[in-house]
């Protein structure tokens, strides 16, 4: 897969507190996109971006 950079967006920009941005999968990758469909799949995601 080539190498898409970096681009600079205003998604988090208007937080009150620090924020950061996680791309979980690539959809126009057909193999993540499967991994990604399943609900379990999202579960186990969400538990491993929680904090403490």
């Amino acid at each position: 897969m080539r190498n898409r950079g970096t681009k600079m967006r205003n998604v988090i920009r208007a937080n009150k507190q620090p924020a950061i941005l996680v791309g979980s999968g690539f959809i126009p990758n057909p193999t993540e996109e499967k991994l990604l469909a399943p609900s379990n799949y999202q579960d186990m995601l969400q538990t491993g971006f929680m904090m403490d």
